[in-house]
């Protein structure tokens, strides 16, 4: 047991990183749009990749699925539309907030949703001293996150009016996507029927898989249709065929397969864990990921002309984000 437990949280971490350096992929975008390279992302990490996965991991996995009827496929459907929706926000709000920052104020809101709500779900069946080290870590988790937007916004300060008004967007837009960005978590939690369709399977925690597949099918739907819709009025299909469009269809397959490696071995390691997988497992799983993507936004240089008492900040954000995953970990493993 003990061994499967920790083999989840390291699967887990290996989703917190691949997380983290999605950003990346978005802050070197110079020729698509945004919604070109979301729609490319989209298609390639959200609809072909997972659906090939499973059909290699999951023989009959149609046949399975349809047993489950649309009733148990509902809640997966309908919190992938709100995690499209967040997908769409994030997206520009990376771009105006960038990395470090974007992510501190996403990843704040998605443990204050997506950790506590399958927390009280499953509060009786965990011990009390699990509980109390439970709502440490993500207490924990959320000062850190604090921390590093108080950084972050002692740095825009020293930006310009332009960059002003962009950073207020920017944080209304981040702010929405943290909210709705809980769904896909939510909807992994709530997808128990896919779980039990797949039951039977010879490794089980491979079913979990299959949990991801309703909540990719909403939230493609919303990003794709939005997509398609903007560059077809932008009139940017060209852009498929400009010069420099190698290096951005590299990047965007790139965030592809950054996007499966940050979800597909989270709901593996989320199984494993139990009834924490949803819980610590995620607050594991965010924390990680905006603890990468602060690293991956020092070393592309966006702290480097900031006033020395905004990187005094997010070194403390970062350490105590640090003791949150520690805490955590050692309660979990």
């Amino acid at each position: 047991m003990k061994s499967s437990v920790l083999l989840g949280f390291s699967l887990i971490l290996v989703s917190a990183v691949a997380s983290g350096v999605f950003g990346v992929a978005l802050r070197r975008r110079r020729v698509f749009s945004v919604e070109l390279m979301w729609l490319i992302i989209f298609l390639t990490g959200y609809l072909l990749l997972p659906h090939v996965i499973v059909m290699l991991a999951l023989p009959g996995w149609d046949a399975a699925l349809g047993k489950v009827g649309f009733v148990g496929l509902a809640p997966g459907i309908l919190f992938g539309l709100g995690w499209g929706v967040a997908s769409l926000f994030f997206a520009h709000g990376i771009a105006m907030l960038g990395v470090s920052l974007g992510y501190a104020i996403i990843m704040g809101l998605i443990i204050a949703v997506g950790s506590s709500l399958p927390l009280l779900r499953h509060w009786a069946a965990v011990a009390d001293a699990t509980r109390v080290a439970a709502v440490a870590g993500i207490a924990l988790c959320l000062v850190g996150v604090v921390l590093c937007g108080r950084a972050g916004m002692l740095r825009e300060r020293a930006g310009s009016q332009t960059q002003a008004r962009r950073f207020g967007l920017g944080l209304a837009l981040c702010v929405l996507s943290g909210v709705l960005s809980a769904s896909a978590n939510l909807g992994f939690e709530f997808s128990e029927p896919v779980a039990r369709a797949f039951a039977t399977q010879k490794h089980p925690a491979l079913a979990s898989i299959a949990r991801w597949l309703p909540i990719y099918w909403g939230g493609s739907f919303v990003v794709l249709v939005f997509s398609v819709l903007r560059v077809s009025q932008r009139r940017e299909w060209a852009l498929l065929v400009a010069p420099g469009a190698r290096r951005e269809l590299g990047w965007s397959l790139f965030a592809a397969a950054l996007l499966v490696l940050g979800l597909l071995p989270y709901g593996i390691g989320a199984h494993l864990m139990g009834p924490l997988g949803t819980s610590v497992g995620f607050a594991v799983n965010t924390a990680g990921s905006m603890l990468v993507a602060n690293v991956m936004g020092l070393w592309l240089g966006e702290w480097r002309l900031s006033p020395t008492i905004s990187r005094v900040w997010l070194w403390a954000g970062l350490i105590t984000l640090v003791a949150a995953v520690i805490v955590l970990a050692g309660r979990a493993v």
